[in-house]
């Protein structure tokens, strides 16, 4: 659960960071629109990561 959640969360923030800077100008758009992807890699990678990690140090 933690990492839909989590998944959801950045998407809405990607959501509304794409939306204000379309506004802006198309280059401002077309680098978010890069960054993306990648930035919803990170985040999923971290939060499958997190519970292990924490579940690893009480065991340690």
């Amino acid at each position: 659960m933690p990492i839909i959640l989590s998944s959801l969360v950045n998407t809405l923030y990607n959501l509304v960071d794409t939306f204000w800077l379309g506004k802006i100008g198309p280059n401002e758009l077309a680098a978010i629109t890069i960054v993306t992807p990648l930035q919803q890699i990170t985040t999923s990678f971290g939060a499958m990561l997190l519970p292990r990690s924490c579940c690893m140090s009480f065991i340690y």
